[in-house]
């Protein structure tokens, strides 16, 4: 049987902790170590107590963990309620559409595939954010990309609205939401909290250089 590798404990501290959030002297990215399994990709048992615990973090990974966590637990309510006003809406509509023919089918697809994606978005952003706290690497690049992705879908409808001023407010908020994501991102990214990071992964790159000998994986 393969020995299974005990749970992280996200406090693995940097031996040159910078100096100063922008000191960059010696900063480095490497490719993150990967999780290798479902176990090591979902939170931890117990995640659920731990979700503002944040005092074995750098301050700047602090402060965009627990500003990510308010917003996406804000998204999420605000999400559950339109789902609760539009479910029955779409229900009641459904004659409506069919009446349409090929175009009102095609736009409920369409409806349905955007909803799809951003379940599937803010549960990976959900996990993401839980695995940034216990100090996963790939955890923060896993986020930068759903956020990218985010970004796009959420700069779509302002693109193609014909009202000028729903396009305007639309566009407004968008590059308010974007900037403060943006910012968010980059805290993360700043020497203290990449060097959290980075050692982090040079302790797992070190344990599992340890359970794998030349002849392979310890049994």
């Amino acid at each position: 049987m393969t020995a299974q590798p005990p749970p992280t404990q996200p406090n693995q501290q940097p031996a040159d902790q910078p100096s100063s959030a922008f000191d960059f002297s010696g900063y480095r990215l490497t490719f993150p170590v990967l999780p290798r399994s479902l176990r090591e990709f979902l939170p931890e048992p117990g995640w659920f107590g731990k979700l503002f615990a944040v005092r074995h973090m750098p301050t700047e990974a602090a402060i965009s963990y627990v500003t990510n966590l308010i917003l996406l637990i804000i998204g999420l309510v605000i999400a559950a309620l339109v789902m609760l006003i539009g479910v029955p809406a779409l229900l009641l509509g459904l004659p409506a559409i069919g009446a349409a023919g090929p175009a009102g089918i095609g736009f409920l697809l369409v409806g349905i595939v955007i909803i799809a994606l951003s379940l599937l978005l803010s549960a990976v952003s959900v996990i993401a954010l839980l695995k940034i706290r216990e100090q996963q690497n790939w955890a923060r690049w896993l986020l930068l990309a759903t956020t990218l992705f985010s970004i796009i879908m959420d700069a779509t409808p302002s693109l193609t609205e014909s009202d000028p001023i729903v396009a305007g407010a639309a566009t407004g908020t968008g590059v308010f939401t974007t900037l403060l994501t943006l910012v968010l991102l980059a805290l993360l990214f700043l020497p203290r909290s990449n060097a959290w990071f980075q050692a982090a992964d040079e302790q797992k790159r070190a344990d599992r250089a340890g359970h794998h000998g030349p002849t392979g994986p310890a049994h």
